[in-house]
């Protein structure tokens, strides 16, 4: 018989370092692969520079506004941005990241026999992806970094009360 060599000792792993976490993120945060940190505000109609103010004062280079697409395309086709443009210049001056969420389909886009007392989705997806793309267009090199593809779809409520149906 042929003898069978013995196991011999392993070394046991070494245990690094943790990562030294102490660098700080140059100004605005701007490093790629980090997330950025921000807020949710309602600039619609408010004291918009104060808020902003106020994220600046935070730290964080973002803020998210929801927008209720209904105000800003009540007929179809007749898309005013309007208050839209002074959110994302203002943000950008400074030195804010936007993230505006999509939500509420106009009454023009809805489901025959909508719940009108709850906001909810259009009838037809492509209404949707027209309007939201027309949005970054119209916003494509501003401050608008980001558009949220609806707020809370588990939600039933976010869909008109219909049953979730992915």
């Amino acid at each position: 018989p042929t003898d069978t060599p013995l196991p011999t000792d392993t070394p046991a792993p070494q245990m690094q370092s943790p990562p030294d976490n102490s660098a700080s993120l140059p100004p605005g945060g701007e490093v790629s692969g980090f997330f950025g940190y921000g807020v949710q505000a309602h600039l619609l109609g408010g004291d918009r520079g104060r808020a902003l103010e106020a994220t600046n004062d935070l730290g964080f280079d973002w803020i998210k506004q929801q927008v209720q697409w209904h105000l800003f395309e009540p007929s179809q086709g007749n898309v005013v941005f309007g208050e839209l443009h002074a959110i994302v210049n203002d943000a950008g001056n400074r030195g804010l990241n936007v993230l505006y969420s999509v939500v509420n389909a106009p009454d023009w886009a809805r489901e025959p026999d909508f719940d009108s007392n709850v906001g909810g989705p259009p009838q037809d997806p492509q209404t949707y992806a027209a309007f939201v793309g027309r949005m970054a267009g119209e916003f494509c090199g501003s401050a608008l970094k980001a558009i949220e593809v609806w707020n809370e779809q588990n939600l039933h409520y976010e869909w008109g009360n219909n049953p979730l149906d992915p």
